[in-house]
């Protein structure tokens, strides 16, 4: 995996996370979730490619113990704000269904470009059980982290990419 933000950005991004669960959420969070309730889609997608120390491609028994670490240790990726016009306050989720978070396709990442254009072009279902983001493992173990701008920005990504390699 590439670095691609200082290594303070991963910390930095997890304080963010943690405060924006004690508060309300700010102008661009609410735009941005209004947008998306709107069916306006604001998906962004950050993908890195993963080599696993043992060898192997990610399987779920490598990927789901550390997404599991990644998400205990990052509130936002357990976290959703309420469709407008409610009070713009995030809500922990009491838990996140991994299997319906992650989808393993059979296809290498060849097909990326096409896969994450699909991605793009649906609609995001809503619901009190589903994350704002999503994660697509290819066969060849590239990993698009695919997630509602509501949740984070451009460094949000990359900074989630380190920190899963680092519990793999």
């Amino acid at each position: 995996l590439a670095q691609y933000s200082a290594p303070w950005a991963s910390t930095i991004w997890m304080l963010m996370m943690w405060h924006l669960l004690r508060s309300s959420s700010g102008r661009f969070e609410q735009y941005f979730n209004a947008r998306s309730h709107l069916d306006l889609q604001s998906w962004v997608i950050s993908v890195a490619r993963y080599e696993h120390p043992s060898g192997h491609h990610l399987t779920k028994d490598l990927l789901y113990p550390a997404l599991e670490d990644v998400i205990h240790g990052t509130a936002v990726l357990s976290a959703q704000l309420p469709r407008p016009p409610a009070p713009p306050v995030w809500v922990r989720m009491p838990s996140v269904d991994l299997n319906k978070a992650v989808t393993f396709l059979d296809v290498p990442s060849s097909a990326l470009q096409s896969t994450l254009e699909n991605i793009y072009a649906r609609s995001r279902v809503h619901g009190p059980e589903l994350p704002l983001w999503c994660l697509v493992v290819f066969s060849d173990s590239v990993v698009a982290f695919v997630y509602d701008h509501t949740a984070g920005d451009g460094q949000s990504g990359p900074a989630f990419h380190s920190m899963l390699r680092a519990a793999l």
